[in-house]
């Protein structure tokens, strides 16, 4: 029982994790395309 749940916790913290790698990715995505589109003006 005790190792389900740890189990649990670390796929939840991995989760946790890719999430806020891929919302980062994304916010510096955004950013460059809106310096790129302001340059080009």
């Amino acid at each position: 029982m005790r190792h389900r749940y740890f189990v649990r916790t670390q796929y939840g913290v991995i989760k946790i994790k890719s999430l806020s790698y891929i919302s980062s990715i994304i916010s510096i995505l955004t950013a460059m395309k809106f310096s790129f589109s302001t340059r080009i003006r």
